[in-house]
């Protein structure tokens, strides 16, 4: 009986070992799943942290790539006020050059109608100094006939 029961224990003893050894095992395979886990995990963060830095990087060109579009905007916007206030000088020059021309034909308009005054003056001159002919011919035709009518009575007298 004591047989049996010391064969009864060393089975048990054996069960337990057993049992004990697949539990280890157990427990083994389960620290190697929860590393296996982790180390998934961390792939995958780095994954994750990779993907952020390409989002990031792309983020950046992007923005580098607007910032360059808006100086090339900016650029073109200055040349384009550039060219505009180029046109606008010319036309200020083109508004001058034709200010220029109007007051030279002002001032042969001027100097035109001076000369058609001038010679309006010399005209009336002319007429005046006609007029004046004309009344001194009549002054001595007058005379001469005051003269005959005079000599008419010294006659009669």
């Amino acid at each position: 009986m004591v047989l049996v029961r010391f064969i009864e224990e060393m089975v048990l003893v054996r069960f337990n070992e057993k049992l004990v050894l697949v539990r280890l095992i157990e427990e083994m395979v389960l620290v190697r799943f929860i590393e296996k886990l982790v180390l998934v995990r961390f792939i995958e963060e780095m994954v994750l942290v990779r993907f952020i830095e390409k989002l990031v990087l792309v983020r950046f060109i992007e923005e580098m790539v607007l910032v360059r579009f808006i100086e090339k905007l900016v650029l073109v916007r200055f040349i384009e006020e550039m060219v505009l206030v180029g046109f606008i000088e010319k036309m200020v020059l083109v508004g001058f050059i034709e200010k220029m021309v109007l007051v030279g034909f002002i001032e042969k308009l001027v100097l035109v109608g001076f000369i058609e005054k001038m010679v309006l003056v010399g005209f009336i001159e002319k007429l005046v100094l006609v007029r004046f002919i004309e009344e001194m011919v009549l002054v001595r035709f007058i005379e001469k006939l005051v003269l005959v009518g005079f000599i008419k009575k010294m006659v009669l007298v």
